[in-house]
């Protein structure tokens, strides 16, 4: 019996924290790799219950390894908001294995927002 092993998932580049309302969050899994060296196919999605942002999240290009979204605006007496993005990694192995990492992103307001970004 064959042993087989997960993908790796690399997504160390997303840990830049925090973002200013209204910017491009990038998402990148690019770095990450099968052991046994089967495809992976790649699914990003929010995962709204575990944070405190109540509107949808459209990610743009979420079935590719890079992807990304535009930042929500800060609602009226908050001063920043969390946003758990989900990374869903499957290979195509008989059976395919699957591993997921979530990446925390705490959007703040523009003017809260240094300038050295």
């Amino acid at each position: 019996m064959k042993v087989r092993y997960i993908a790796i998932t690399d997504i160390h580049r997303n840990k830049r924290k925090p973002w200013a309302e209204g910017d491009y969050v990038k998402l990148d899994a690019g770095e990450s790799s099968d052991p046994d060296g089967n495809i992976l196919s790649f699914h990003w999605f929010y995962y709204r219950e575990a944070g405190d942002c109540m509107e949808e999240i459209e990610i743009d290009n979420s079935f590719t390894e890079t992807a990304g979204f535009k930042a929500p605006p800060i609602p009226r007496g908050k001063n920043c908001l969390t946003l758990h993005i989900i990374l869903e990694v499957k290979d195509n192995g008989k059976p395919p294995l699957t591993r997921y990492q979530r990446i925390i992103v705490t959007v703040v307001p523009q003017d809260l927002f240094w300038p050295d970004r």
